[in-house]
C-alpha cells in the first residue's frame, strides 16, 4: 500500500499521513492494553467481512432503547475510538446501546474499513453484511428499538458510515459522517487516495443515483450530520461538500441550506423539509485538522478524551450528533443529577458556566429539534433568517427565545431543596415560550432523579398550567 501511494502525485502527503497514523496507533495500543468498557461478541453471524464485534450496553438499559453503531478510523480500535469520542459516556447518560465493529489487520494493513473496495461496499456482502449481522444480533440480544438505529464514524469509519447508509437506508434512522467521503467516491486504492487528497467533483444527481442504485429502498432516507475541519489535510474538506450534494439530492432539497448559523464560532448549515424537519446538518469546524471535534470535560454536554485525531476544539461532535438524532430528548436519572449539579455551581444571577455555554443547548432537552438556546435570529445577506450562537455574543441579562433559563433552573433547584430560597436574582418567566414547558421538563427530570417530590412546588417552578392548548413542539 505504501509503495503504491508513493508512486502517486500525493506521495509526500501520504507519507505525512502515515506518520500521523503511527501516533494514532501508538495511542490506540496503549488504550487497548488498559481495561476498557467494551465486551467482545462472537458467533453473531457468518461474518463475510471478517470483522470483530464489540458492544457496550449500560447497566439496567430498558427494552426498546436506541442503538448507535460506531466505526473507528485507520489504526484505531473499537476501544480507543470509544475512549476518544466518549460515546459510552453518552450511552450511560442518555440510555442507549453501542455496537462497535472493529477491522482486523489482515483485512487492511492500516486497519481501515475498506470503503473503496468494490467487494466491501455492496449490500449483502463483505463488511457491510458483517455489520448488518451485528446489528441484528444486538436487536435480538438486547430487545432494542429497530426504528432507532444510527451509525457514525470518523475518517475511514466515516466513509464506511456513508457505505452503510447507502447500502442499508432501510435499517438506519440517521447517520453522521466525520471527516469522510461520499458513497462510491472511489473504486480501488488508487481512486481512494485521489478522493481523500483532492476530492471528486460530481453533479448532485450523479452522487444521488449512486446511493439509489445501492439498495431496493427508494425513501424515505436517513437524516445525516456531516462534520469536517477546514484545516484537514488528510481528507480534503471538499469531500464534505460532495457529501452534501449526494444527500440533498436524495432528500430532494436544494444545495442552498434552509438555515445558517454559527455555533461556538463554527459554521453550521441546516436543511429542512417542507414540514420543518431537520434532515441534514453540516458543521465546518474552524481551524481543525483531521479527526473528530471534541469538548472534553465533566459537564453534561462534554465527553471524550483529547488524543491523536480527537481534537479538543470546544465543541463536541459526539454530543451534538446524538442531539441531532434525538437521543438526548429523555435524560435518565444520572443526567438529571449532573444537570442539577452544574446549575447549582453557576453564579447566582449571572451567565451559565462556561462549559454550559459551550453546549449551546438548554440541556439539549427542551430544544432537541436542533434549535440552540443561545441562538438569536439575524437576517442573512439573502434576506433569509440567519442564526448566530457564538457564546461571546451573549450577556448575562439576555433571555434567549424569551427563556430565563438561569431563573427556571434556580427555582427548580430551590423546590428540590438543593438551593436556599432567595439565592437567585431572578425567577422563572411565566408561560411556555415557543410552546416549550421548560420549567415543567426540569421539574420532571428532578422528580425522576429522586431530587424532587412529585408535585412539590411544581406550580411555582413551572409558571404555566399543565395542558396548555398552545404548547407545541419546536419545529
Amino acid at each position: 500500500m505504501a509503495q503504491l501511494a508513493a508512486k502517486t502525485p500525493h506521495g509526500s502527503r501520504w507519507e505525512k499521513l502515515l506518520t500521523a497514523l503511527a501516533a494514532v496507533q501508538a495511542w490506540s495500543e496503549q488504550v487497548d492494553r488498559q481495561e476498557n468498557r467494551l465486551r467482545e461478541v462472537t458467533g453473531f453471524g457468518a461474518n463475510p467481512g471478517e470483522l470483530r464485534m464489540y458492544e457496550y450496553v449500560p447497566a439496567g438499559l430498558p427494552a426498546r432503547a436506541p442503538l448507535v453503531v460506531v466505526l473507528h478510523g485507520c489504526t484505531q480500535s473499537a476501544a480507543s475510538y470509544n475512549k476518544g469520542s466518549g460515546w459510552s459516556t453518552l450511552a450511560d447518560r442518555h440510555g442507549f446501546a453501542l455496537l462497535l465493529p472493529q477491522q482486523q489487520w489482515n483485512n487492511n494493513p492500516l486497519r481501515c474499513f475498506n470503503w473503496f473496495k468494490p467487494e466491501d461496499i455492496e449490500r449483502a456482502q463483505g463488511e457491510p453484511e458483517s455489520i448488518r449481522q451485528m446489528v441484528e444480533h444486538m436487536l435480538a440480544a438486547h430487545t432494542l428499538d429497530r426504528r432507532r438505529i444510527y451509525v457514525t464514524g470518523t475518517s475511514s469509519g466515516g466513509a464506511m458510515t456513508a457505505v452503510m447508509l447507502a447500502t442499508h437506508p432501510d435499517l438506519f434512522a440517521g447517520g453522521a459522517v466525520i471527516a469522510g467521503v461520499p458513497y462510491r467516491a472511489a473504486k480501488g486504492m488508487q481512486e481512494g487516495l485521489e478522493t481523500i487528497f483532492q476530492g471528486r467533483n460530481l453533479a448532485p444527481a450523479e452522487w444521488g443515483e449512486r446511493v439509489r442504485a445501492a439498495s431496493p429502498h427508494q425513501g424515505p432516507w436517513p437524516k445525516l450530520s456531516i462534520w469536517h475541519g477546514d484545516a484537514d489535510t488528510a481528507v480534503k474538506p471538499v469531500n464534505a461538500e460532495e457529501l452534501i450534494k449526494q444527500w440533498t439530492n436524495l432528500h430532494e432539497l436544494p444545495l442552498q441550506p434552509t438555515v445558517e448559523m454559527t455555533v461556538n464560532g463554527h459554521p453550521r448549515r441546516v436543511w429542512l423539509t417542507p414540514a420543518g424537519d431537520e434532515v441534514i446538518e453540516s458543521y465546518t469546524v474552524t481551524g481543525m485538522a483531521h479527526g473528530a471535534a471534541l469538548d472534553p470535560g465533566p459537564a453534561p454536554h462534554q465527553c471524550g478524551t483529547a488524543a491523536p485525531f480527537f481534537n479538543a476544539v470546544g465543541i463536541s461532535s459526539t454530543h451534538r450528533i446524538a442531539d441531532f438524532w434525538g437521543l438526548l430528548a429523555e435524560q435518565p436519572a444520572q443526567a438529571a443529577h449532573e444537570a442539577a449539579a452544574a446549575a447549582a455551581a453557576a453564579p447566582a444571577g449571572g451567565d451559565a458556566p462556561a462549559g454550559a455555554k459551550a453546549a449551546g443547548k438548554a440541556s439539549a432537552t427542551p430544544l432537541a429539534n436542533g434549535a440552540d438556546a443561545q441562538h438569536h435570529e439575524e437576517p442573512s445577506a439573502s434576506g433569509a433568517s440567519r442564526r448566530s450562537a457564538d457564546a461571546e455574543q451573549g450577556s448575562g441579562s439576555r433571555r434567549p427565545f424569551g427563556l430565563d433559563v438561569h431563573g427556571i433552573i434556580s427555582a427548580s433547584l430551590e423546590a428540590a431543596g438543593l438551593l436556599k430560597s432567595g439565592a437567585t436574582a431572578s425567577r422563572p418567566t411565566s408561560g411556555a415560550p415557543l410552546g416549550i414547558d421548560v420549567p415543567g421538563i426540569i421539574s420532571t427530570a428532578l422528580e425522576a432523579a429522586g431530587a424532587l417530590k412529585a408535585g412539590s412546588q411544581r406550580s411555582e417552578a413551572a409558571g404555566s398550567p399543565a395542558g396548555d392548548p398552545e404548547r407545541t413542539s419546536l419545529k
